[in-house]
Parts: C-alpha cells; sequence; structure tokens
C-alpha cells in the first residue's frame, strides 16, 4: 500500500520529542512474533505526558488532577486503556507491549505509529521507496497483508471500531476518497468520495471519522462521516484544524478559526465558542488536547512569551494551570 505522497525522509523524522513519538529504527525486522523479554504491566492516565528537561525524558502520569512520575524507566509514547498495549521507547529503540511480553520494532524508517481501539493491533508507515502502511496482529502474532488499492496520503489514517482501519487517498481507478479497510475480512470499501478538493485532517472517533477539507475557492468545511455512511457538516469556520475530542454531543476543537486566533474552541449544532483567551497567551497546536478521567480537556501552552511549557486544564469555563513546573512536553497517544 503506496502512500500517496512521497516526502524526502528529513521532513517526517524529526528531532527530539518527534523522534521518540514517531520514528525509529536501525535494522531491518527480524521477527514477526512477539517474541522477547518479559515486559512491565503499566497503569497510564489520559493527559498523561512527556516531559524533557537537559536532554533526559521522563514519563508523568496524570491521576486526581496532578502530575506524577510513573516510576518506570520505559519512555511511554503509546497506550491503548482497554487491553494496557503500549508503545515505549528504550536505547534508541521502539517496543510494544501486550499481554505480558516487549517486543521490539526493528523495521526501517517508520512513523505514525498507533494503537487500535481494541489494543490487538499496532500500525506505521515504513518507508521503502516510499511509504507503505504495516499492520501487526499482536493477538495471533501475524504480520496482516493489506491487500488495498489505494494509495494513502501521508499520515492520514486512523482506526475506527475495534478492527478497522480509516484513510484518505486514491484508488487505483482515480477516486478520491476516504475509504476503510477491515483487518478481520481483509475487505476494503469506499466511505466518502470527496467531488472536490482534499483532506487537510483526519481522525477516527469510535464509530465515524472526522475530516477537515479543503473545497474550491479556499473554503473548507469540517465533517463527520460515521461507518455507516453519513455525512454531517458542523462547521465551516476554520482556517485550520489540529486536534478534535467529542464528548458527549459536543466537538472540542485545537485550532483556527476564521477571523479569530489559535485556541480551543467547542463547535454544537454548526456554532463554534472559543473556550480560551489570554490566558495563556500561547497554545501549541502541534501538541493536541486531551481529556482527563474528570471531564477537564487539556492543552499545553505558554505564558508570557516564555518558550517553555505548561500543561493547562479547561473545565466549566475556567482555565487552570495544572504543570508544576516549565519544561518541553508531548502528550502520550492515548486510546
Amino acid at each position: 500500500m503506496n502512500v500517496l505522497k512521497k516526502r524526502p525522509l528529513y521532513i517526517l523524522i524529526l528531532l527530539g520529542f518527534s523522534f521518540i513519538l514517531t520514528a525509529c529504527g536501525q535494522k531491518s525486522m527480524q521477527n514477526d512474533g512477539l517474541t522477547g523479554k518479559n515486559g512491565e504491566g503499566l497503569k497510564v492516565q489520559s493527559g498523561s505526558v512527556l516531559l524533557e528537561e537537559k536532554g533526559e525524558y521522563s514519563t508523568l502520569n496524570f491521576l486526581n488532577g496532578k502530575y506524577s512520575s510513573l516510576n518506570s524507566k520505559n519512555i511511554v509514547t503509546n497506550y491503548n486503556k482497554e487491553s494496557g498495549t503500549y508503545i515505549f521507547f528504550k536505547d534508541g529503540k521502539h517496543y510494544i507491549y501486550y499481554k505480558g511480553k516487549n517486543k521490539e520494532i526493528t523495521d526501517k524508517e517508520y512513523s505514525f505509529i498507533k494503537i487500535s481501539p481494541s489494543g490487538n493491533y499496532v500500525s506505521y508507515m515504513i518507508y521503502d521507496n516510499g511509504y507503505k502502511l504495516k499492520v501487526l496482529s499482536l493477538e495471533d502474532n501475524k504480520v496482516i497483508n493489506i491487500q488495498s488499492k489505494v494509495a494513502i496520503s501521508g499520515e492520514f489514517y486512523d482506526f475506527i471500531n475495534g478492527d478497522t482501519l480509516v484513510y484518505y487517498g486514491i484508488s487505483d481507478d482515480g477516486v478520491n476518497g476516504v475509504f476503510t479497510y477491515n483487518l478481520k475480512t481483509n475487505k476494503e470499501e469506499l466511505l466518502y468520495k470527496l467531488k472536490v478538493g482534499y483532506v487537510e485532517f483526519l481522525k477516527g472517533l469510535e464509530n465515524e471519522v472526522v475530516i477537515f477539507q479543503q473545497l474550491s475557492n479556499d473554503k473548507k468545511e469540517l465533517k463527520i462521516i460515521s461507518d455507516t455512511k453519513k455525512e454531517k457538516v458542523i462547521s465551516k469556520s476554520f482556517n485550520e484544524i489540529n486536534d478534535v475530542l467529542k464528548v458527549n454531543n459536543d466537538y472540542y476543537i485545537l485550532g483556527t478559526a476564521i477571523n479569530n486566533s489559535p485556541s480551543l474552541y467547542k463547535v454544537k449544532e454548526n456554532s463554534n465558542q472559543r473556550l480560551v483567551y489570554s490566558f495563556p497567551s500561547i497554545i501549541n497546536l502541534k501538541k493536541g488536547i486531551r481529556i482527563s478521567d474528570n471531564g477537564d480537556i487539556l492543552f499545553i501552552g505558554s505564558n508570557n512569551g516564555n518558550d517553555k511549557e505548561e500543561i493547562f486544564s479547561y473545565k466549566d469555563k475556567s482555565v487552570s494551570l495544572i504543570s508544576s513546573k516549565i519544561g518541553n512536553y508531548e502528550f502520550i497517544k492515548f486510546n
């Protein structure tokens, strides 16, 4: 499955956190099975972060509204709540923890690592004369042969439901659209056909996918497409979308609205409400948003022009500072 956009490797594999979170690999694949040493079971909550200080990385768990050390030598990058499956970084390599065992990811030049909602699959893009999607079935220790006829556009792929991939790209017969791929049946289907434009953002949300579509005449639409192919436009008022959360029937957007500033927004019934103004003075859009177990919307930013970051929460029309120190933060990918 080739990726539509073949970008130079140095663009995708960045320094620091980006390297730890999305890309690594020095060897070819040695073993497709989950062999290896016994692993360390961990409990990680949504909103947990990695903190970098003077080149050293630590994992901070978010529990009862506070951050504390996870007390693990593993640098956790991805965590699945349902299964306890997680991905961690150690000694310059990524490993998968699954049911008591660690497996080293040994592919060359990979990026965009994800864990499925069930915790039974791990997927990532590998570079082999272009980018290709690879999926590991952790349950039966196999690499799934993705029989796709679609060239995926870069990082625009995700999971919906337990066993289904969703992605944007162009099929062999020229269809520009959003497609699904069932990992159990190896069946690929067109979920949504774009009549014009292209997708700038895509994220799977349980049984639906949210896309940000560039139309003609510089118009853009934020759309929800259900797994039954029902389409709904929820906003036409954004220039940029960086992350989306669904809480009950509301959508929280990290992005930039038309004629407005980069911020956290709430979208409901096709209306936008800006939630964050002057505190903090800067929100880092690239870091994304998370929801805590208590329903707080968490984001990363800085105040008073400081280049170092802190973590903030939004709840009940109030913004609070919740991190105890200034540093370089990155949310753990959590599902």
